[in-house]
This record gives structure tokens, sequence and C-alpha cells, in this order.
């Protein structure tokens, strides 16, 4: 018997192993579900492992119960169990309360791999780091751990730690060989796994990777990436046929993309601006009323945004993979890097904030940036400014496709372009107050 612990460390259910060679038995047992006990949001191990997770951050996932006990006797202690169900996005929630990073461990004659493959995506979607391992053929981690030992274990896996979506290529490399068609269909299988990262900079890396593995052209990987993308976005936001057949007829217009031109004086160019300088200069600060600090909020409520001013987005990518590691550097730093664009762009924002008189002629809807110490401030009004800029674009965008569809009397066109700004124009709204602009 086993007894299965919440995170907290109270049992709340059990899993019993048969005894018995009865081959019409299961071979496991586990508490009925109950609101107490729900197999899908809980993780075998778990309460005894996180703490070896958050100091090797990495979480290691076996199949069995019988695994995590060995590993744990073993001297492994970050590894956790599924209980022989598919990963769910609660189970990788609970991780992610640990560490960012999933190492999974297949036995080394197991014949679902390629099964099992099909159901970690979501691990990518929730912006995860995930690696695959291979054990060696009739190994499992319970045998190979007692007979290898912890520090031949962790070495083991440190050296054959494949990235999913490679890991996921060369297998299906080794599967489809030389048939075209079988190749179409799982390449497919991968397109989708990209299409899921929700980072633009991985998302281009593994385009690039994959399509140098696969041998397929990348401007073709990057088109049906696109396509999975917007396919996502349709169903989100549960459009029907026509309305998702008229956006994709919009994309492709040239006149519309005309009215996203920003020249370098622009609001647009001066809230990126004043962002990255309060990033460089106060990142690591505490927000005021708040437990986090001043990059967690630029980042969490910009999400994937990318900045429109070339070399600001390059300074902002940079913070962004610090932050990403858990770094936060000072503005010094900025200023004497090594790479001149970084330099370059650290030095503009930290000098141009007397160079903005003409702001608020320039656009009625955004004031100009008072330049105070109240940074906590400063930042939650400059976040709001810029996406009231960019919710500003998408409706002089959507006044153009409605302008389009009028001239070709298109009267669901029509209807969809109004419904939109009535959308958006509530949106801008309500990002005006929170940067109490009116």
């Amino acid at each position: 018997m086993f007894p299965i612990h919440n995170l907290s460390g109270k049992v709340i259910g059990f899993g019993g192993r048969k005894l018995t060679t009865q081959d019409n038995a299961p071979k496991y047992i586990n508490t009925p579900e109950s609101e107490l006990y729900q197999k899908s949001k809980i993780l075998y191990g778990i309460s005894q492992a996180r703490k070896a997770i958050r100091a090797e951050d990495h979480c290691l996932l076996v199949e069995g119960y019988t695994d995590v006990v060995s590993m744990h006797q073993g001297g492994v202690e970050n590894v956790v169990a599924s209980s022989g169900t598919a990963l769910t996005v609660d189970q990788i929630k609970l991780i992610k309360k640990f560490t960012e990073n999933i190492i999974i461990l297949y036995d080394g004659d197991s014949a679902g791999v390629k099964a099992a493959l099909r159901g970690l995506d979501m691990v990518l979607e929730a912006g995860m780091n995930l690696k695959m391992v291979l054990l060696p053929d009739n190994e499992d981690p319970d045998s190979y751990i007692r007979k290898e030992g912890a520090e031949k274990f962790k070495s083991f896996v440190e050296h054959n730690a494949s990235d999913f979506i490679l890991f996921k290529s060369k297998l299906i490399l080794e599967e489809v060989k030389n048939d075209p068609v079988k190749k179409s269909e799982l390449i497919g299988e991968i397109i989708e796994s990209i299409s899921k990262i929700p980072d633009p900079i991985r998302r281009s890396l593994y385009i690039k990777e994959c399509s140098a593995l696969l041998k397929v052209q990348e401007q073709l990987v990057i088109n049906e990436v696109q396509k999975k993308k917007r396919k996502e976005f349709y169903d989100k936001q549960k459009l029907n046929t026509n309305e998702k057949e008229i956006i994709e007829q919009v994309v492709h217009r040239e006149a519309v993309e005309e009215v996203f031109q920003t020249d370098a004086t622009s609001p647009m160019y001066a809230c990126e601006r004043e962002i990255c300088r309060l990033l460089l200069e106060k990142g690591g600060d505490v927000i005021a009323d708040s437990e986090h600090h001043l990059v967690h909020y630029v980042f969490e409520n910009l999400e994937d945004t990318v900045l429109k001013h070339p070399l600001y987005q390059v300074l902002y990518q940079h913070v962004k993979s610090l932050y990403k590691e858990n770094t936060v550097l000072d503005l010094k730093y900025y200023l004497h890097h090594e790479n001149e664009e970084i330099r370059k762009a650290a030095e503009e924002v930290t000098t141009y904030q007397y160079d903005l008189a003409n702001w608020n002629n320039r656009d009625k809807d955004v004031q100009l940036p008072k330049w105070n110490e109240n940074y906590s401030r400063d930042i939650i009004q400059a976040v709001a400014r810029y996406k009231i800029l960019l919710v500003t674009e998408m409706i002089e965008q959507n006044q153009v496709q409605l302008k389009i569809a009028e001239e070709e009397k298109n009267e669901e066109a029509v209807m969809l372009g109004l419904k939109m700004n009535m959308y958006l124009t509530k949106l801008r709204k309500e990002l005006a107050k929170a940067a109490e602009v009116v």
C-alpha cells in the first residue's frame, strides 16, 4: 500500500499494488475519487520532493509509485509520479510552483513513448521547459538507480536529457524514414508543438532548428505555425466561419499594414522608452502595495508584446531573458554592456527624458509621463498608456477594415467591424481609468 500525500503532507488517499498473478485483475487499485482526493490534481511524492525540486531547479517525472520510492531511497529526491495517468494541466501548475523545468524519464523498452508525446504540448503551452530521457534497454528508474546509484543516475540524466521538440523530431524521422505521406502528417505534429510555445523568441529558434532537422523550408514552417496560432485565436474568440474568412482576407491586405507605420517621435516610442528606463533604473524594486518587483509587473502585464522600436526591443528582450533566469541587474551593467546595441539603447532611454515636450500635442488620449520618484505609479501608468496605444492602433486598423467592407457592401464584414469597434473602444476606456487618463 502506498499512502498518497497532498502538497502540505497530509494523507488523502492510497494506492494498492496487487500481490497475485491474476491476469484479469488491475495492477493498481486507488482510493475512489472524492472532493479530497482527485488523481488528476495531485502528484505522488510532491510533498517530499518540493524542497529538492526547488534546490535542483528541475523536476524528474516518472510513471509509478515504486520508481519514486526507490529513487528517494537511492538519493535522488526531486522526483514525482503521475501515477499512471497522462500529465494534466493541474499537475503542471503544481510543478510550476517550484520550477519551470521538467525532465520525463521513460523506460528503455517503453513501447508507448510516441503515444505519450502527443499529450505533452500543454507543458510547452504553460511556458515550461521540457526534456526527455530514455533509460537503457530493459531498465526503468527503479532498477537503474538500484544498479548504478545516485551519482551515475544523475550523470546519465544530465548527459542524455533531450529537448522535447528535438527529441520528438528525431523520433519521427526514425519512424517515417522515406515515406512522404507519413512524414507530412508527423511534421504537422511538430508544428503543433512549436505553436504552443508562448515566447516568440524561443518559438523562432525551434522553427529554425526543426526546419533544418526535418529538411523543410523555414518559411513553410513559419507559415504553418502562424496558421495554428490564428486557429487558436479563432477558437478562443469563438468566431464563426464567416468571421474567420473576413479576418483572413484582411490579414493579407497591404493597405491595412500602412496603419502600423510609426515614426521615431511617436507617443508609442516615447512610452517604450519610459518602460525601458524604469526597467533599467528600478527593475529590482518592489511595486508599492505589492509583493512583486517592477520587472515582474512589466513582463506579466505585457506578456509576449514585441516593442515597435527595434533598438528598444533588443534591450527589452535582454532584460526579459535575465528576468526568466531570476536575475535583475542595475543600470551600470547595461551602460557598460559589451553588446553595442544594448549599450546604445540603455544610454538613449536614460538620457531622453527631457526631450518629450511635444508629446501631449500628438495624442490627446496619452499624457506626457511625469518624471518623478514615484516609480510604482510611473510604471503602472506607463504600461497602461502603452496598452492604450496598442488598442488605438487596433481601432485604426479596424476602421480601415470597416471602410473597405462598406465600399464592398459586405454586410457581414461591416457588422463584425462595428462589433469589434465597440469592444476595442470599451477596452480603451478601461485602460484609461488605470492610467488615470480621462
